[in-house]
């Protein structure tokens, strides 16, 4: 079963109305939640196998005022909370740009190293990262994808990982479990 979590209700008037047709069924077959992730996470009882999120734009934010700010939604202790929503075995699952600035995604990853930690988790056997290629960005915007387990990552699902970045295209593992690598990546996880 999927839950989506929207908090924006115009979005979800949308997609379930006057874009259905657009958009198809596919929202007939999901629990609908009109609501931030972190207050749904912290007000729920369920436990997920993926939460799956693209962490919030700050400038999109101060655009659109209906929108938390990311101080609210990607804190340490909203990590915990998605944390503690996983089933065993549970990953959370976010994209954040990354292009000249990659601050959202050093941000990103030490909330998360930090949040594991703090949970009595080795984060380093924990995080994959893939970041999209240069060469393959869309007028210079890429992408990274994050993956965050709550236990080691196992060479099956890093094998799996790397075949789903083949077929997509473009991508490379810029961390993953094992890394002998140096870089900032690597220390911040």
């Amino acid at each position: 079963r999927i839950t989506a979590v929207e908090s924006n209700p115009a979005i979800v008037e949308l997609v379930t109305g006057s874009l259905k047709n657009y958009s198809g069924p596919i929202f007939d077959r999901v629990k609908l939640v009109v609501m931030d992730g972190r207050s749904f996470a912290e007000t729920t009882d369920e436990r997920f196998d993926v939460v799956d999120f693209t962490p919030i734009n700050s400038r999109l934010a101060l655009i659109n005022s209906s929108v938390k700010m990311e101080s609210y939604v990607q804190t340490l202790e909203a990590f915990k909370t998605y944390l503690g929503r996983l089933k065993p075995e549970g990953l959370i699952w976010f994209k954040v740009p990354f292009q000249a600035d990659e601050t959202p995604l050093y941000r990103m990853l030490a909330t998360a190293s930090l949040a594991l930690r703090e949970a009595g988790l080795e984060p380093a056997a924990r995080i994959a990262v893939f970041a999209q290629n240069p060469d393959s960005a869309n007028r210079g915007r890429r992408l990274a994808f994050v993956a965050v387990h709550s236990t080691p990552i196992k060479p099956e699902e890093m094998a799996a990982y790397e075949k789903y970045f083949a077929d997509y295209g473009g991508y490379s593992a810029l961390y993953q479990p094992g890394s002998q690598a140096a870089g900032i990546v690597r220390d911040l996880v």
